[in-house]
């Protein structure tokens, strides 16, 4: 539980940081397009790692597998895909709702 914190605080922490630079750099940009970009980094990551995870075990013959070692590690990537997305999405809403509150502040 500890560890879904950590990775969504992480999540939250990078993806203000890019909103902030975004903000000042392309201060023309819209609500929709920063916060998705600004939400990207920490989940996007987190996606080529599962992918890289699930392309090494579906490479591997199944003799080489061992008991149900394949299957575990395929379950992980698929775990950890969702929680990247639900981490995607949590962040982005965190991102626009901030972004609201400073144009309806300034």
């Amino acid at each position: 539980m500890n560890e879904l914190l950590v990775y969504f605080a992480a999540c939250v922490i990078t993806a203000m940081a890019v909103l902030s630079v975004l903000r000042w750099r392309f201060p023309h940009w819209g609500l929709r397009r920063t916060s998705m970009l600004a939400a990207l980094p920490v989940p996007a990551l987190t996606l080529l790692v599962c992918a890289w995870v699930a392309i090494k075990t579906a490479m591997i013959p199944a003799s080489k597998c061992g008991i149900d070692a394949c299957g575990m590690a395929m379950g992980f990537a698929l775990i950890v895909a969702v929680i990247a997305l639900i981490g995607f999405v949590l962040t982005w809403a965190i991102g626009a709702a901030i972004m609201i509150a400073r144009r309806k502040r300034g």
